[in-house]
C-alpha cells in the first residue's frame, strides 16, 4: 500500500492586522496571534466583551481581545470571502 497524499488546489486567504493574522480557507478558518491559534466558526466565534470582543480556543481556554474596529474589518472581510 503507497502513500497518498492529498494536494488542494484551493489557497488560503490571509488577513494581516496589527497584532494577528485571520486565515480563511475552505477547511478552516483561524485566527493566529501570540496568544496563540483560535479556530473561526463564523463570526459568532467572537463574544462581545466591554468595548472590545473576544475569542476562546476552547481546547486550553486560552483568550484573545480585539478592538471593536478590528472586528468590523473581520466582519467585512468574513462577508466578502468566507
Amino acid at each position: 500500500m503507497g502513500l497518498q497524499l492529498q494536494v488542494e488546489d484551493e489557497e488560503e486567504n490571509v488577513f494581516e492586522f496589527d497584532n494577528f493574522e485571520l486565515v480563511l480557507h475552505s477547511s478552516g478558518s483561524y485566527l493566529l496571534c501570540e496568544e496563540g491559534f483560535f479556530s473561526v466558526d463564523g463570526l459568532d466565534s467572537f463574544k462581545p466583551f466591554d468595548d472590545q470582543y473576544v475569542i476562546v480556543n476552547t481546547e486550553d481556554n486560552s483568550k484573545f481581545f480585539l478592538t471593536a474596529e478590528d472586528f468590523e474589518k473581520i466582519k467585512e472581510i468574513w462577508r466578502k470571502h468566507a
